[in-house]
């Protein structure tokens, strides 16, 4: 009987992000009578839809104790226990923090491929004890066998500048099922319709509620915008630590008519439909995949220079500074208010290597090479 190679995936927090996204597309789209992909993760243990889809899509799902320093003896025996009783081909990290303690213990069990994947360029700005997570980042790549990224930049962040010049780290192209985010006219206006957004000028985002997302100066960059033009709606997709924060400034703003909270949604592509320009003013990202998704959609997208420029394979996208203000912003997108032609983007997307097809004929090679 034909043994499938399997391979264990670690995210910490399996909720609701690009990571999970990706990962979720990947299974979807691999040979799953030769590949089986298995989650571990970190306490609580929720079943969210993703955790659910995961599932449907017959990956098994393990749950460490929460790591923190009161806490490590356990996580430490528990994490032993499960590679005791657990055997992988290769073990997949998404985080090389706490990813450290899965890579030494994977190394320490035998477990032969060891990827090591950087998805972003800093910590969160409000992460706590830096220097020790700079020193757990710094470990976590002497355990990994293979270094991946989602762009040079992150890359660069992990691994360092020169393990990206002598090309020891693969980059992985975040692809999407590009043909879910084709421009669909009939979809917009059904949405729209539902929304009760009639000829309104819909300024949209997409992303976790935190303070590296940058709602807050979504807010003030969509103050300005209502200042010239009343008829204009801010749609943001998502939940998170700062929502509640962002909500009280919207109502202090007089915008409460105005900003739709429309939280977590499964089908982003539709609501990607309906809007007429995607803002995305992130302090930095470790790639920025659902700009990927908005060109996709033949969306103009404004966004941040914390955003990488390997973004930009279409000339839907424009780079701004967060520091000329959110004035110059609003200047930017008001252009955009009279309307523009939405083009199909799909084989420009292609081409440039952002379908998942493509990303997984990659990872279906390196994974079933040692077979």
């Amino acid at each position: 009987m034909y043994n499938k190679v399997k391979i264990l995936h670690y995210v910490p927090g399996f909720d609701h992000g690009g990571i999970e996204s990706r990962l979720i597309d990947w299974y979807k789209n691999i040979d799953r009578d030769k590949i089986q992909f298995d989650l571990i993760k970190l306490t609580p243990d929720t079943e969210n839809p993703l955790i659910v889809k995961f599932k449907e899509l017959g990956g098994k799902v393990y749950t460490l104790p929460k790591f923190s320093p009161k806490t490590y003896f356990i996580f430490q025996k528990e994490l032993k226990k499960f590679f005791n009783e657990h055997d992988y081909n290769a073990v997949h990290c998404h985080s090389p923090i706490t990813g450290h303690f899965v890579l030494h213990r994977a190394m320490k069990s035998g477990i032969p491929i060891r990827i090591l994947h950087s998805r972003t360029t800093q910590f969160n700005s409000d992460s706590s004890f830096i220097p020790i997570r700079n020193y757990l980042k710094k470990l976590s790549t002497i355990y990994a066998t293979d270094y991946f990224a989602c762009s040079n930049e992150a890359g660069t962040w992990l691994f360092g500048e020169k393990a990206i010049l002598d090309k020891k780290v693969k980059i992985i192209d975040n692809g999407i099922e590009a043909e879910n985010f084709i421009f669909n006219n009939n979809t917009r206006m059904k949405l729209r319709e539902k929304l009760k957004l009639n000829n309104n000028f819909v300024i949209g985002n997409v992303g976790r509620f935190s303070t590296v997302k940058n709602h807050s100066f979504m807010i003030d960059i969509f103050y300005e915008i209502c200042k010239v033009n009343k008829n204009s709606i801010l749609m943001l997709l998502g939940d998170g630590p700062t929502e509640e924060n962002i909500k009280a400034k919207v109502k202090e703003l007089n915008l409460v008519d105005k900003v739709l909270f429309l939280g977590r949604q499964t089908d982003v592509e539709k609501y990607l439909q309906a809007m007429d320009v995607f803002l995305f003013p992130s302090q930095f990202e470790g790639f920025g995949t659902v700009a990927i998704e908005a060109q996709t959609a033949g969306l103009r997208c404004i966004v941040s220079d914390g955003v990488p420029s390997s973004v930009d394979v279409t000339d839907l996208i424009e780079h701004l500074p967060l520091s000329i203000g959110p004035e110059k912003w609003a200047d930017n997108i008001l252009q955009y208010s009279k309307g523009y032609k939405r083009n199909n983007m799909y084989e420009e997307i292609v081409r440039a290597g952002f379908d998942v097809k493509s990303t997984i004929k990659f990872l279906e090679k390196f994974y079933l090479s040692d077979l």
